[in-house]
């Protein structure tokens, strides 16, 4: 399942787009549609309780990121938390192992 577009504050809209869902393998990725520019990102992701699972500080440009599943991801529900200036998205993605 791929992002959909994201009503944010003021006139830009952002896409966050998460694959692959849902996850069988050791990695995820992401991009962020509609960014015009580098732009600094802190990415969470939680699972289903609300426990910060991974957290990371990137430098996003156009592409894709890779974040890396390690053991602490068991089959469930997580939320991907991607904040950049005052921009929160959100995805919900699935891992099955």
């Amino acid at each position: 399942t791929t992002g959909s577009a994201l009503r944010l504050a003021g006139a830009i809209n952002y896409s966050l787009n998460i694959y692959p869902n849902p996850v069988s393998d050791h990695a995820v990725y992401f991009n962020i549609d509609g960014l015009e520019q580098d732009k600094e990102a802190l990415t969470y992701i939680y699972n289903l309780l609300g426990t910060k699972i991974y957290s990371d500080k990137i430098n996003y440009s156009h592409g894709e990121v890779q974040i890396n599943l390690d053991d602490r991801f068991v089959n469930g529900i997580y939320f991907l938390n991607v904040i950049m200036d005052d921009k929160k998205l959100y995805r919900k993605f699935v891992v099955t192992r």
